[in-house]
C-alpha cells in the first residue's frame, strides 16, 4: 500500500487490510498472526533523522518519506528492532523501524537475488551531513519469510549499509493498532509477540504483557 492511498485510508477512517471502518475495538479478519525472534546482538549508536525529497514534485508523496540516521547505518537504537527473515531462501537481517517512512531493501541484495526492478523517478535523500543518496528503484510486491510467516511488501531500493530490509512505519500502519516497548525490546499487536532471544527474558517481557 503506497503512502498516499494510506493517507486517504486514514482521512476515511478506515482500517489499513480491509474496507471496514475502524475503532479502537474493531478486530480485522484479515488481520495477520505472527511470532518473532529479535536479535540483541546489534550495536546501537547515534539517532538522528535525514529527510527524502522527491526530484519530481508531481511524484512525491502526501507523506514526505524519511528514514533515521540508524536504519541507513544498519545500526540499531531507539525505536529499532531487529531480526532475522529470508528472501528467495536468502538469509537477511531486518531493522523494524518506527523513525522510518517506508520499507527500504539494501539494493545489493536486489541485484544479487536479480529481483524484478521497477524504474521510480529519483529521490535525493538529505543526509544529517550534507549528502545525499538516491532512490535507486522499487519492488511492488517483495516476499519476505520471517520464521516460517510470509508477508507481501512494497519496497524502495536504497544503498544502506549493515541492515538488508528496513521496515518502516508504512508496514507499522497495516497492524493497525500494536503496543511496542523500546525499552525492553517488544512489540504486541493482536496475538503477536516480537521478543528477545533469552527465554528469560521472555518470561519477563510475558509477565508484564499478559
Amino acid at each position: 500500500m503506497s503512502l498516499a492511498e494510506m493517507q486517504l485510508r486514514r482521512e476515511k477512517g478506515l482500517c489499513f487490510t480491509c474496507d471496514e471502518k475502524f475503532t479502537p475495538s474493531y478486530r480485522c479478519p484479515n488481520k495477520q498472526y505472527l511470532w518473532l525472534r529479535l536479535d540483541e546482538e546489534d550495536d546501537f549508536s547515534d539517532q538522528a533523522n535525514i529527510f527524502v525529497k522527491s526530484a519530481v514534485e508531481d511524484t512525491q508523496p502526501v507523506c514526505e518519506p524519511h528514514l533515521s540516521f540508524n536504519a541507513l547505518k544498519g545500526s540499531t537504537g531507539v525505536g529499532i528492532m531487529g531480526f532475522q527473515g529470508l528472501i528467495n531462501g536468502l538469509p537477511i537481517q531486518i531493522l523494524l523501524d518506527s523513525g522510518s517512512s517506508d520499507n527500504l531493501l539494501q539494493l545489493r541484495i536486489a541485484n544479487y537475488l536479480k529481483l524484478p526492478i521497477e524504474p521510480i523517478y529519483n529521490f535525493n535523500v538529505l543526509v544529517g551531513n550534507g549528502s545525499t543518496l538516491v532512490v535507486e528503484g522499487f519492488i511492488k510486491d517483495l516476499e519476505v519469510t520471517i520464521q516460517s510467516h510470509s508477508l507481501i511488501l512494497p519496497v524502495y531500493l536504497l544503498p544502506i549499509s549493515g541492515a538488508d530490509l528496513v521496515l518502516g512505519a508504512s508496514w507499522l500502519a497495516t497492524l493497525v493498532a500494536h503496543i511496542s516497548d523500546y525499552s525492553t525490546l517488544t512489540l504486541f499487536f493482536d496475538d503477536i509477540l516480537v521478543y528477545s532471544p533469552s527465554w528469560l527474558t521472555h518470561l519477563q517481557h510475558l509477565e508484564m504483557v499478559l
